[in-house]
């Protein structure tokens, strides 16, 4: 794909230079280029970094914060540890010098902590979802109506 790109711009930059090139080249470059906003669905051609998840307008209007926020109502999780961050950085916020440091530090710490569980449990629930999915998948075994058994007697008449 990298080298398609490449070819392509190549023969972009000879349009601009008055070369010959096709317009349905050019058109096919700008295709490569577009993106799906993660916010919106609509497509973009990303401005700087060509890994940008959203389009300016929802750039703009906050769309990063709502899609965090919206990150956030759905995962119980995610909603306890942004509470315990606030109220952790809360605490913080006012200290000042060396205590400040050392207690950023201690903090830092902690959220290396918190996402290093997070994708613990992130793995453990993988894992459930796949052996519930195999149980799915199998057929579920039918109940066999009982025989009723002959005793047999050990007295002979």
């Amino acid at each position: 794909m990298a080298k398609k790109i490449a070819v392509e711009l190549v023969e972009l930059i000879n349009l601009v230079n008055g070369e010959t090139a096709t317009k349905e080249k050019y058109k096919l470059y700008i295709e490569s280029l577009k993106r799906k906003c993660g916010l919106c669905g609509k497509p973009f051609i990303p401005d700087g970094r060509p890994d940008t998840k959203y389009c300016d307008t929802c750039q703009e209007a906050g769309g990063v914060k709502l899609a965090y926020k919206k990150k956030i109502s759905e995962n119980d999780c995610l909603k306890l540890y942004a509470r315990e961050y606030q109220r952790r950085y809360a605490h913080i916020r006012n200290l000042k010098g060396k205590e400040r440091q050392e207690k950023m530090s201690e903090l830092k710490l902690w959220v290396k902590n918190q996402k290093a569980t997070e994708q613990k449990r992130e793995r453990v629930e993988d894992k459930l979802v796949n052996i519930i999915q195999t149980f799915e998948k199998r057929p579920i075994p039918q109940e066999k109506p009982k025989q009723q058994r002959e005793f047999k007697t050990f007295f002979k008449k």
